[in-house]
């Protein structure tokens, strides 16, 4: 998760290929490589799909889904990591793969009030108040549990 000193916070908006109509505002991450753990993916995933080369910072959230993609089935466990920039910043999205590329159509950072005012489906879906209490109380001792529904 980053987000910058606004509390405005960098989402992708993308869709899954079989439901191209409907789309899901994610932050940026993805899948362990072989061998890698999570702080490791994260900094990779962040730099992939952003340009950024930041180390992730604090471990906040964690959320188990099961979810479908293009056909395949998942059964996952997200962390989210929270990586605090100096200033918003244009991502660089050269680094996304074939499918990214065509499935994450935009990005854009947002506050609090904007992700409640938000047409689209949130991944997680209680992100508005997830990133509200963080800003207020700041990360966590231990990582909070978070909703695991993504599309219906």
């Amino acid at each position: 998760m980053v987000v910058d000193p606004a509390g405005r916070l960098l989402l992708f908006r993308g869709h899954d290929p079989k439901r191209p109509h409907r789309y899901i505002w994610h932050t940026p991450g993805g899948g362990l490589d072989p061998g890698e753990d999570d702080r490791a993916a994260a900094r990779r995933e962040l730099a992939e799909e952003t340009g950024l080369d930041a180390e992730p910072g604090p471990l906040v959230w964690q959320r188990h889904l099961e979810f479908s993609f293009d056909g395949v089935e998942y059964d996952q466990q997200e962390v989210f990591f929270l990586i605090m920039v100096d200033a918003a910043f244009e991502p660089d999205t050269s680094g996304h793969n074939e499918l990214e590329q065509s499935s994450m159509t935009a990005h854009g950072w947002f506050d609090v009030s904007q992700l409640r005012a938000c047409p689209d489906l949130l991944a997680p879906p209680d992100l508005a108040a997830r990133l509200e209490q963080l800003l207020i109380t700041g990360p966590p001792a231990e990582p909070v549990q978070v909703l695991g529904a993504v599309l219906p």
